[in-house]
């Protein structure tokens, strides 16, 4: 229901003709109505500069680690079990698994391809996740992103530092290959293209390369500064993205209070996408405003679940076109839609 309701509110909104450009980059605003539930979730970013989320490597001196319930149990009857990931381990910590604890008494909402850097590699988040208030460290999920390193840096993980005073976030490219393919390779893999294209390669094959070279960080800051004076970020709830005359993403949240908190980030990923993009022939003229909506709002294909029973559902939408993942926070009351993501293939 949640995710036709998201159908039918979008084909709902005004159709209004804006849409911000810059180069081979055409962000289009989603709009939306306001969530007074959006008080009761906290960001990572807000978390860990308050002190409140708590995040650090597996083993060493860390309490016994409590697992999520795992995927599987959920209200709906076609879900799909856990795709299995890569696990590696490596001295006292694993490659593919962070501790966290949530003390900030609200739920934690983690988007998928948050980058946290530190420990003995820099990782991004596998997957969009809800947490809790915990009292205890829970797993993690996350896909490393710097191949070549493997020392301890005080078994302590933090935010990168990114331009806008935000944490780091991994492009869409790659954000959908964390979820999914759920395949550590695929993600060592990306990076490399990545760092390829972008001309940031470095010893250690860090995506966080991408955001600390200082002559990317200039052309993504021309990106960002072009589309921030066109794009209405005090009334948008999502965005759609167009790289090169081709819609290729969508980043939908529950109000415009949470989309401002990713924002900052969100717009740079984006231009790190279409800089590496960039093709010598001359840009196509982008999609239309409502073209981009009809791709925000088409949802056919195969839909499977994963969950953890009573907290969170995240939803796939699997078709030739697109592949669409939706959160929902599992309330007793009445189910919200916190996040959905849109890839086309």
């Amino acid at each position: 229901m949640t995710g036709l309701l998201l159908a039918a509110s979008l084909a709902a909104l005004p159709m209004k003709d804006e849409v911000a450009i810059f180069a081979n980059l055409a962000v289009y605003p989603i709009y939306g109505t306001a969530s007074p539930a959006a008080s009761d979730y906290i960001s990572l970013d807000e978390g860990l500069k308050q002190g409140t989320v708590v995040v650090s490597e597996t083993g060493g001196t860390v309490p016994p680690l409590v697992r999520n319930r795992p995927p599987g149990a959920s209200r709906q009857t076609n879900q799909r079990p856990a795709q299995q990931v890569q696990q590696q381990v490596q001295g006292a910590g694993t490659v593919n698994t962070l501790w966290l604890t949530n003390k900030s008494g609200k739920k934690l909402f983690i988007l998928t391809g948050e980058i946290v850097a530190g420990g003995k590699q820099d990782r991004i988040i596998q997957k969009d996740v809800l947490i809790p208030p915990t009292k205890e460290p829970v797993n993690l999920s996350v896909f490393c992103v710097e191949q070549q390193r493997w020392v301890a840096n005080n078994g302590i993980v933090t935010f990168a530092p990114a331009a806008g005073g935000a944490g780091g976030l991994a492009d869409p490219t790659l954000r959908g290959k964390s979820q999914n393919d759920r395949n550590q390779q695929a993600v060592w893999s990306q990076v490399e293209s990545t760092s390829r294209r972008l001309k940031t390669e470095n010893a250690t094959k860090t995506y966080q390369a991408n955001l600390n070279d200082p002559k990317l960080k200039q052309s993504v800051e021309g990106y960002v500064a072009a589309i921030e004076k066109a794009f209405p970020v005090q009334r948008a709830s999502g965005a759609v993205v167009a790289i090169n005359g081709k819609l290729v993403w969508m980043d939908r949240f529950m109000d415009n209070t949470m989309f401002r908190k990713y924002w900052p980030k969100m717009i740079r990923s984006y231009a790190i996408d279409a800089i590496q993009s960039r093709e010598r022939t001359p840009t196509p003229k982008p999609p239309t405003y409502d073209a981009a909506m009809r791709f925000a709002a088409a949802r056919d294909g195969k839909m499977t679940h994963e969950a953890e029973d009573g907290v969170w559902q995240l939803t796939k939408i699997d078709s030739a076109a697109h592949v669409i993942f939706e959160l929902t926070d599992l309330r007793p009351s009445k189910d919200i839609l916190v996040h959905a993501s849109k890839m086309a293939k």
